[in-house]
Formats: C-alpha cells, structure tokens, sequence
C-alpha cells in the first residue's frame, strides 16, 4: 500500500481568478480516497480546513469534517491520513 499526497491543481480559465486556497488529494495506489479542501464562508473568506474521505470499494466508508475544521492545512492532512490508515487497518 502506497499512500501518497499531491497538490489540487488549479483552476482554468476565468474560475482561475476566484479560486480558493489549493488543497491536497491524498492518493492509496493511485487512487484517490481523501481530499482536504478550505474551508470557504463567502469570497475569499476562509474558515479553516476540512476533509472529505472514501474510496469506490467501500473500504473506506463516507466521512466529511465540514462541520469540525481546523485551522491549518497540515492537521487536516493529518488527520484524514489518520482515518484512511485506520479504515485500511481493518480491511
């Protein structure tokens, strides 16, 4: 198992020009099974980090923090790396 992180890639175009804070995709295999995201209250407007995980298999079951997030962006990869390990531990 080959758990790997890589930077959300930009935005194209126009939406360029809006986007928020890049997040993380966090990769298992080469497939994605987490995503930490900002947290956005309004434009340019931030509250936090907040993580989203699963996987297609079902070995990792739905779990989204929208409503626990936290200030940086290294305890949210923290965090969602935790669950991933954990939800892969008991496979």
């Amino acid at each position: 198992m080959r758990l790997t992180w890589s930077k959300q890639p930009s935005e194209r175009g126009l939406a360029g020009v809006c986007q928020s804070p890049r997040g993380r995709i966090c990769k298992v295999d080469g497939e994605e099974v987490a995503r930490v995201v900002a947290n956005t209250v309004g434009f340019h407007v931030y509250r936090g980090w907040f993580w989203v995980a699963r996987n297609n298999s079902g070995s990792i079951p739905l779990r989204n923090t929208y409503d626990a997030a936290v200030q940086t962006i290294e305890e949210a990869m923290i965090d969602a790396e935790q669950y991933v390990r954990e939800c892969l531990k008991a496979k």
